[in-house]
């Protein structure tokens, strides 16, 4: 029984609670009577992720994808034109925020999101938009079946 040891591809990543991502190799403990080990991982970013494994040293030709799912839903995320998700990085959103041009439509984004902001696209909601701009072409409501949907604004002032 040698020691194992476990990598996944990307970044944001824990396994067995050590925080793990690129390059790094990360202990799993021994194997059992079996030749088993069991590892816990976890990930703030909702995707397909690769998990590769060693024992002893020796890498394993096995190895499996493991999706990650977005948490329960916890907040509204509006994206501006010009900004892009950036899930499990805190505030959620980077990005320049391009300027605004008078009577020009755009586009905004709005999404609903876990606490690791992750879109949450199993979640159905009703959106009322609001602006501080009284004279903005903006829809009252909008309906989400998918989680997030595209908005079509025009602002005025």
């Amino acid at each position: 029984m040698g020691t194992n040891t476990a990598k996944p591809r990307s970044a944001r990543n824990w396994i067995n609670g050590i925080e793990a991502g690129g390059d790094d190799w990360v202990s799993i403990g021994p194997s059992d009577a079996a030749g088993q080990v069991v590892a816990g991982l976890t990930s703030t970013v909702a995707e397909l992720k690769t998990i590769h494994a060693r024992a002893g040293g020796t890498h394993l030709d096995d190895a499996p994808t493991v999706e990650f799912r977005p948490g329960q839903p916890n907040q509204l995320m509006v994206l501006l034109p010009g900004e892009a998700l950036t899930p499990g990085d805190d505030p959620g959103k980077g990005g320049e925020i391009s300027p605004v041009i008078v009577n020009r439509p755009s586009f905004i984004f709005i999404a609903v999101v876990d606490a690791n902001w992750n879109t949450v696209n199993t979640f159905a909601t009703d959106v009322q938009i609001e602006s501080t701009d009284p004279a903005a072409d903006i829809p009252g409501l909008v309906s989400m079946p998918g989680g997030d949907i595209w908005v079509g604004v025009t602002w005025r002032t």
